[in-house]
């Protein structure tokens, strides 16, 4: 990528209509809301939909790629078992003793027997391989802390614990029973592992990891391997004002009424073997994201490919689902009605603040066509205002039977998705 373009912002602004549905729930179950511009929006959180996102990115992509989870220690214990041949339980505590050099840790059995850390970790494939790595390197410190650590581990496991991690000779008192003593497991010896696994996670705060680069990552128990994000999203917001309702529903027992006689029906009711409420909603969203080109080619490396990530962000954040709350009981799915694009010097924009009047009811019209109109202008002044001050390239796709709602943006339209792209890539080039 040419490194004039480093400085840069890639901002997408888009659209879309989302019909009856539940994508992203609040803690009571409803679909969440926020009150902007003096009235109720439907609302779908970042994390919500740049998650699906990133699944979704991660299906495509063809590299390394990051999981977010408490089972690494597991995933691990895995890998020992499979090419160093530890028993699980000896593999467990091998991965444990690794990834506490993280600050991770684990207390109960039930979690120790899972591989279960304390905290999510945000962590990669290329990763979890140094890790195997290393273990290789130091087996011989392992086993032998392997040996320290056993024959406490029945005794805690049956208590409920699991067995100390800590790098630690020393002796410490037994608050219950005064005067007695409990050694810790000399562990001293695993001090230079424990270096190594930093420095392999670490990495300078880079990583081959694609979708860590885009969307960061924050580890509260090694705060020198957190990576701050190139992808910047908001919330999507609808358009308009929006009312949420109930759907009533019943699932049927299908072997009730089976003569369909009136003595059964009686008997045995409506032949509802279940039943309940599902609140819902629906309305057209606007949200903005932006790339920092110059963070993610940083978080990549010198060698990282930015180009290749957005090949495959772009087409990610235009096909994945906006949430998978209740997705096959409304599905929900749908493309934006109109997808923008913009290569800007800096001062990435969020097209909310288009509508923070909202876009009132029309008759026989609803409210698609007079948000993509209000998008428009809003675009038309942001650019007027920046004119000599941020140079910016845009390019657009709508649907063709809103083009003529635009008044502005029209010159910058492509036909399709794929034309879109490969104009993105070109500037990116260029």
């Amino acid at each position: 990528m040419n490194t004039t373009k480093l400085g840069h912002f890639l901002t997408v602004h888009w659209i879309q209509t989302l019909p009856i549905s539940n994508p992203n729930r609040d803690r009571s179950g409803a679909p969440k809301t926020t009150y902007y511009g003096g009235s109720m929006r439907g609302r779908i959180s970042s994390q919500s939909w740049s998650r699906q996102v990133r699944e979704t990115f991660n299906e495509k992509w063809e590299g390394d790629a990051g999981n977010r989870s408490r089972l690494w220690a597991d995933r691990l214990a895995q890998k020992l078992q499979d090419e160093l041949e530890y028993e699980r339980t000896d593999a467990l505590m091998v991965a444990f003793l690794m990834l506490s050099a993280t600050g991770a840790k684990t207390d109960k059995a039930e979690t120790f027997r899972a591989g279960q850390t304390d905290v999510l970790m945000f962590l990669s494939n290329t990763e979890l391989e140094e890790l195997v790595a290393i273990a290789r390197r130091y087996q011989p410190q392992l086993d032998q802390a392997l040996v320290e650590l056993r024959p406490n581990l029945t005794d805690a496991l049956n208590q409920g614990k699991a067995p100390s991690f800590e790098i630690s000779g020393k002796k410490s008192k037994d608050k219950k029973k005064k005067g007695s003593e409990e050694v810790k497991p000399d562990l001293a010896g695993l001090k230079e592992l424990h270096e190594r696994v930093q420095k392999a996670i670490i990495h300078d705060h880079m990583t081959s990891a694609a979708d860590v680069a885009l969307f960061g990552r924050f580890l509260a128990s090694l705060t020198d391997a957190n990576i701050d994000g190139s992808l910047s999203r908001a919330h999507m917001v609808t358009t308009h004002s929006v009312a949420v309702e109930t759907d009533f529903w019943t699932a049927m027992d299908d072997f009730s009424n089976s003569s369909g006689g009136e003595e059964e029906e009686s008997t045995s009711g409506s032949g509802a073997g279940h039943l309940g409420d599902r609140p819902q909603t629906s309305g057209v969203y606007a949200c903005s994201c932006a790339i920092d080109l110059g963070q993610l080619q940083v978080n990549l490396g010198e060698g990282g490919d930015v180009k290749k990530v957005i090949r495959t962000f772009l087409p990610a954040l235009i096909t994945a689902s906006r949430g998978k709350g209740y997705i096959h009981q409304f599905h929900h799915r749908s493309l934006p009605n109109l997808f923008m694009v913009e290569l800007t010097e800096s001062c990435p924009l969020n097209c909310l603040v288009a509508f923070e009047k909202p876009v009132e009811l029309q008759k026989k019209e609803g409210y698609l066509e007079r948000s993509v109109r209000q998008l428009d202008t809003w675009w038309h002044d942001q650019n007027t205002l920046l004119d000599g001050l941020v140079k910016t390239q845009t390019c657009a796709v709508v649907e063709p039977s809103l083009q003529s709602q635009l008044s502005h943006v029209t010159p910058h339209l492509e036909p399709s998705y794929g034309a879109l792209l490969e104009t993105v890539l070109a500037w990116l080039e260029g």
